[in-house]
């Protein structure tokens, strides 16, 4: 599978953003002008038969946007390049683009946040024969942590998923805890498998192993798409392995009977 990359550096937006308004002198906004995110604004698993198959979109585009110091490694960029290959049908390829976004500053994000700065953001979008994906490293924790436990990641619409960096960071900086590439690489594959429809959320379940206590995810401790995956639990998990671990078999099997490799 073709992959290509861009970078949407800062200073290449300024000047985008200083022509526009020149430009904005001179002419007034057409309907051309008007960006359409009407495929990119669905439920969770709308987009899984989308992402797998090429029978409607034969390319997909990864925008990776990040804060300021919060980017993920690029060997986690690279582990879902290679997860993605291994599953998806996409004959032209993944491109790949990585956005700066402007951090607001705040300590922990909900999820109304989080889509109210995607939008403000976010730069690809699915039209045509090409899907895009949004996924989002902040600087902030999730609001929605409790003394319990914590979330790692989450996704949350049918091309988007959030990816909470600086919890991350903090986990795996600590004594004893697992590199941060490896607990990068489980969340990030974890949150695209949602988006793949994992579990029985668009990817139809070829025999029951859904989580009945853990909605949309398996029942299998041992496959990436069980519960703590996104949670700062998994961290106890990863000490001692090597690699991130994957999808268990019958998650590999509702994947390709939905379209995938």
């Amino acid at each position: 599978m073709k992959y290509r990359k861009v970078v949407n550096g800062f200073w290449s937006w300024m000047m985008i953003i200083l022509f526009g308004v020149m430009g904005g002198i001179t002419s007034c906004t057409t309907d051309n002008d008007v960006i359409d995110n009407s495929l990119d604004n669905k439920s969770l698993g709308v987009s899984a038969s989308g992402l797998l198959s090429s029978e409607r979109f034969n390319k997909l585009v990864l925008e990776v946007m990040y804060m300021k110091g919060f980017a993920p490694e690029q060997s986690t960029v690279d582990s879902l390049l290679s997860m993605l290959d291994s599953l998806i049908d996409k004959p032209n390829g993944i491109q790949l683009i990585w956005t700066e976004v402007e951090s607001p500053g705040f300590r922990s994000y909900t999820l109304n946040d989080i889509k109210v700065m995607e939008s403000n953001n976010r730069t690809q979008f699915s039209s045509g024969s090409t899907i895009a994906v949004s996924a989002f490293f902040v600087d902030g924790d999730y609001a929605g942590n409790t003394q319990n436990g914590v979330v790692l990641g989450l996704a949350y619409a049918n091309t988007s998923f959030v990816m909470f960096e600086k919890t991350i960071h903090e986990i795996t900086d600590q004594i004893l805890e697992p590199d941060r590439e490896l607990m990068e690489q489980t969340v990030i594959n974890h949150e695209f498998g949602h988006l793949l429809g994992l579990v029985n959320v668009g990817s139809p379940m070829q025999k029951m192993h859904q989580d009945e206590a853990h909605e949309g995810h398996c029942n299998n401790e041992n496959c990436l798409m069980y519960y703590t995956a996104e949670t700062g639990t998994i961290a106890d998990k990863l000490l001692g392995l090597s690699k991130a671990p994957f999808f268990d078999q019958n998650c590999l099997n509702d994947l390709k009977a939905n379209g995938g490799k």
